[in-house]
């Protein structure tokens, strides 16, 4: 070992699924290994991660699987591979397994003289998580005193909890009140401050880049944009990734057959480069009716992009309304529609969100950087204690 804290970074999905935490991982791991030794526990094949760009910079790599938590000897593992720190990445509060009040992994680890640190990376509803939305409700309201029990028991396990934005803090710390001082809000993002500026001449083009799922809200935005292609026949919706598997790609086909928008609106799949897309619209809309922060709506924002976003979780946190972009309620594709209408026939207005945009996500501290800074600043904290 190299005398550099060794820390696991414990992932419930492989990296090759390219969602935002796949993305925050490489980040830190590139950013931070001069100062940290990493160790990646994930489902991750050992094959396609020895291919994976992020391998240079790991340590080692413990394979998990997920078909028996409870008896899972990764605590184990951690300790014989002298791991002084793990970093469990969440996709929400009831993650890893983490639906009971019995004794979850960091609490397990704990025990191995593993300290722990926990991300939520969703918030949603308070009964969203532990028995799947598919449960009548009385179901759930009758198992969330257990759930409840389960994550005030974890929470004390961990020596932080972290948020990715205040919205989600906020529920969080509300949700879980005796054990709030233990919540932090740090902000993600793989935005490099020195990018240099665009000068690219945008096209009559609305973008959205994300997965294509129901939470993702793409869905509403077509049929937004049907509603108002009429009005604006020089302009294109372009979504850009992959099917999430969930339907909502088979109901954009549907709006886009219906309003006989073949060639209008593109559904591209994924897509390697990002930021040429967002260099070139006019318009990035984040319709999501769950969102954590959104990734690539901050790099919209900073590469130029006017905003459109619903008031759901932290979106608000990245857009500033009036100044970077508009601001509409989620499911609603009427108030979408009309945020469409008023960027499309204001090019002033375009330009002012566009010209402010760099300037506010450098501000908040929504740059590779920023993250960097924060997650150092944790890592030590914990690690020299």
């Amino acid at each position: 070992m190299s005398g550099r804290p060794r820390i696991a970074l414990c992932l419930e999905y492989s990296l090759g699924l390219r969602g935002g935490v796949s993305v925050i991982v490489e980040e830190v791991v590139a950013g931070l290994s001069n100062e940290f030794e990493f160790i990646l526990a994930s489902p991750d094949e050992p094959a396609a991660l020895a291919a994976h760009p992020v391998s240079s910079h790991l340590a080692g790599h413990l394979p998990l699987s997920f078909d028996d938590l409870s008896t899972s000897d990764l605590p184990r593992c951690l300790h014989e591979s002298g791991v002084r720190m793990a970093h469990f990445h969440a996709g929400g509060a009831y993650g890893w397994g983490n639906c009971w009040p019995v004794a979850s992994l960091p609490e397990r680890c704990s025990r191995e003289g593993v300290t722990c640190l926990w991300t939520d990376h969703l918030v949603i509803d308070t009964f969203n998580g532990y028995l799947g939305g598919s449960r009548p409700l009385p179901v759930r309201m009758a198992a969330f005193p257990f759930a409840w029990a389960g994550k005030l028991r974890q929470m004390r396990a961990v020596a932080c909890e972290v948020a990715v934005s205040e919205h989600d803090r906020t529920l969080l710390a509300a949700r879980y009140f005796p054990l709030s001082s233990r919540l932090r809000r740090l902000y993600h993002s793989r935005l490099n401050e020195s990018e240099p500026a665009s000068s690219e001449i945008r096209r009559q083009e609305i973008l959205n880049v994300g997965h294509i799922a129901f939470r993702k809200g793409q869905h509403i935005l077509a049929a937004a944009f049907a509603s108002i292609a009429a009005e604006c026949p020089g302009w294109s919706l372009v979504l850009a990734g992959h099917d999430a598997g969930d339907g909502c790609w088979q109901e954009i086909e549907r709006i886009i057959a219906a309003a006989r928008l073949e060639g209008r609106i593109h559904l591209l799949g994924a897509v390697d480069d990002v930021a040429a897309l967002q260099r070139r619209a006019a318009i990035y809309v984040q319709p999501s009716i769950h969102e954590a922060l959104g990734l690539a709506l901050q790099e919209a924002i900073f590469r130029g992009c006017p905003a459109v976003g619903t008031r759901a979780g932290g979106i608000p946190e990245v857009i500033d309304e009036g100044v970077t972009g508009l601001l509409v309620p989620p499911s609603d594709p009427v108030a979408m529609a009309a945020a469409l209408q008023k960027l499309i026939a204001q090019p002033e207005l375009r330009e002012k969100f566009s010209a402010a945009g760099r300037a506010s996500i450098i501000a908040k501290k929504m740059t590779r950087q920023g993250m960097l800074d924060s997650h150092r600043a944790l890592y030590r904290e914990f690690t020299t204690a």
